[in-house]
């Protein structure tokens, strides 16, 4: 089809040629004219799909579609680049084509997947492919376009045949550390939850990573597609235990909130002084609705929460944290993405810690995809001392 302008230029080129046409000719200019202007609403149309958003009780919600591999897509709906999970996707149409969609989970509604049509026109750009998408909201029927077609940022589901609970994929531990230890550092733990956490011994030292700090057991599907789900609200301390603090201590972990509500996903650590002095270092990755915060806490004598950072407007899912402890100095530092914080001090309290990890999920559901640390056990540390994870304190 002509765009408008083409048909303009057909018109002014009649009108030119001869001011006493017929009036079949009259009609013919005035068919034309009528079509350039059909066109014109049509893209206008096309825009206004685009370009605004659904707002709902102060919510402005957007559709990104983007593609997992080269043969497998999804769209979703979007609020800031969260997830909004109140709105189900009903339809997408792919250049005018109704497709097959699958919805990820039951309880996620706003997400689906879909292949492309087989006689789609092959070697097409991605951002090319008009994707129309249809949703509801409380009964609300909306549809909009995702302006850049297909070629926006993959969504939060990777392979939605490799999700595990919740609609969560277990994500890959990086090769190196945010923050390297030098290079006689001692790699202590390197769990990736690919068995129950009470079971699985990552280091070899004949001692399971982790112990449940009191008596029960674990769920069956704790573990599920290398994701430890903590559904139970279990405690779980890293083995082996260790009096003596290492120096330096670097820890990498992706951890989520998965339910909207308690205090979130924690990860703490425990340093041992002697003559009952200790310090702790503790995050809670908390889910707000639309998006999670992380806050980095110690503890003090008389107050056992003082605040040192805090990350906001987090995505929903798996966020990565990286930890640098220097326990000699009692300094940390703190990163997610690109945000960063670095040589917060932290003071002792009168305790005696034991030296571990702790992770939690006290009052709601929290998932961890793997932990990884690594240390320098040198000027009195002790290499392989076994940090791992746990819960609160005892």
């Amino acid at each position: 089809m002509k765009s408008p302008k083409v048909h303009l230029a057909a018109l002014v080129g009649l009108w030119a040629l001869s001011l006493s046409c017929t009036d079949s000719k009259l009609d013919s200019q005035a068919d034309l004219a009528a079509e350039a202007s059909q066109d014109s609403n049509v893209e206008d149309s096309k825009s206004q799909l685009a370009s605004e958003p659904v707002s709902v009780g102060g919510a402005f919600l957007h559709v990104r579609c983007g593609s997992y591999t080269d043969d497998l897509y999804g769209c979703g709906i979007h609020e800031n680049g969260s997830k909004y999970q109140d709105s189900t996707i009903e339809s997408v149409k792919i250049e005018g084509q109704d497709l097959a969609i699958n919805q990820l989970t039951s309880s996620d509604p706003w997400h689906v997947s879909f292949s492309l049509p087989e006689d789609l026109q092959p070697g097409i750009a991605p951002d090319a492919i008009e994707a129309i998408v249809q949703f509801t909201i409380a009964d609300q029927s909306y549809e909009r376009r995702s302006p850049e077609g297909l070629s926006g940022e993959p969504l939060v589901v990777a392979n939605p045949e490799a999700q595990g609970p919740f609609g969560l994929v277990d994500i890959a531990a990086p090769e190196t550390f945010r923050y390297p230890v030098d290079e006689d550092g001692t790699v202590t733990f390197k769990n990736n939850f690919d068995q129950s956490p009470i079971v699985e011994d990552s280091d070899g030292d004949g001692t399971a990573d982790w112990r449940l700090r009191d008596p029960g057991e674990l769920v069956a599907n704790a573990v599920e597609k290398g994701i430890f789900i903590n559904r139970e609200q279990v405690q779980l301390k890293s083995q082996p235990e260790a009096n003596t603090p290492h120096d330096l201590m670097s820890v990498e972990y992706a951890a989520a909130h998965v339910s909207n509500a308690g205090m979130g996903a924690e990860f703490w650590i425990s340093v041992n002084y002697g003559a009952n002095v200790s310090a702790v270092v503790f995050v809670h990755l908390q889910n707000v609705g639309t998006s999670q915060t992380a806050i980095l806490y110690t503890k003090e004598d008389g107050n056992p929460r003082v605040e040192l950072a805090r990350f906001e407007n987090l995505a929903l899912g798996f966020q990565r944290v990286s930890l640098f402890v220097d326990t000699g100095n009692r300094l940390v530092s703190m990163a997610i993405g690109q945000n960063e914080v670095t040589s917060l001090a932290f003071p002792t309290f009168t305790a005696n810690e034991v030296n571990q990890f702790t992770i939690a999920g006290r009052d709601s559901d929290v998932a961890f995809a793997y932990v990884h640390s690594v240390v320098d056990p040198s000027a009195g540390g002790v290499a392989g001392a076994g940090f791992g994870v746990g819960f609160g304190n005892d």
